[in-house]
């Protein structure tokens, strides 16, 4: 079978995925992870494969076609083993912070040659913290603060973040959320061709099924 990778249909010279979107709670039940199992994943931002470690395997490996995510994921290896949770989640971007740089500067001698040159040309993602420097989270981001506000206030987006019940969820999201802007919006903003243009890659879309496009 021919796919896109050896007809050179994607580009994979930047970072995809800077997060994994995948629930590791669903992941790691499923897999049922013993002591002796040796595990093998897709690295992509390495979110997933660092979580079957906390199930104490003996061997994780992990594969991936790009180097951008291989050099992502060891700047967060890194990050793991050399800060403090605190510096950890200003480091990676979950909390702001001016010091990003001044961060990695004090770890970066651990890294790897090619990985270290490949973030020393690409500053400007740690600037900005690396969990959103992925192509996919630049499109949740255009979402987040340009499509979105458009469709609800920020007082409803806030009301439905708050805690609820099950049945409250619902009702909130039936009766305030679910209106006529927020389906037209959701059809063409997370449509194949624009999650393909913005978000993905359209040759990513080539295995999935048409019926959920």
């Amino acid at each position: 079978m021919k796919s896109e990778v050896k007809e050179n249909r994607v580009d994979f010279s930047l970072i995809r995925y800077s997060q994994c979107w995948e629930d590791t709670e669903v992941l790691l039940e499923s897999l049922n992870i013993q002591e002796n199992d040796i595990c093998f994943g897709i690295l992509s931002a390495g979110d997933n494969v660092f979580s079957m470690l906390a199930e104490n395997p003996k061997k994780v490996v992990a594969l991936d076609i790009s180097f951008p995510q291989i050099a992502l994921a060891k700047l967060k290896k890194e990050v793991f083993n050399s800060l403090s949770y605190e510096e950890m989640l200003e480091f990676m971007g979950v909390m702001k912070s001016d010091k990003r740089i001044e961060i990695y500067d004090r770890i970066k001698e651990n890294l790897d040659k090619e990985v270290k040159e490949y973030w020393d040309f690409n500053r400007e993602s740690i600037e900005k913290g690396i969990i959103h420097a992925g192509k996919f989270e630049k499109f949740f981001k255009i979402f987040r603060e340009k499509i979105l506000p458009f469709v609800h206030s920020k007082k409803r987006i806030e009301k439905l973040l708050e805690k609820k019940s099950r049945q409250e969820r619902i009702e909130y999201y039936d009766k305030y959320w679910n209106n006529f802007r927020w389906k037209l919006m959701f059809k063409l903003f997370f449509s194949k061709y624009v999650v393909g243009k913005l978000g993905r890659d359209k040759e990513f879309f080539r295995y999935a099924e048409k019926k959920y496009f």
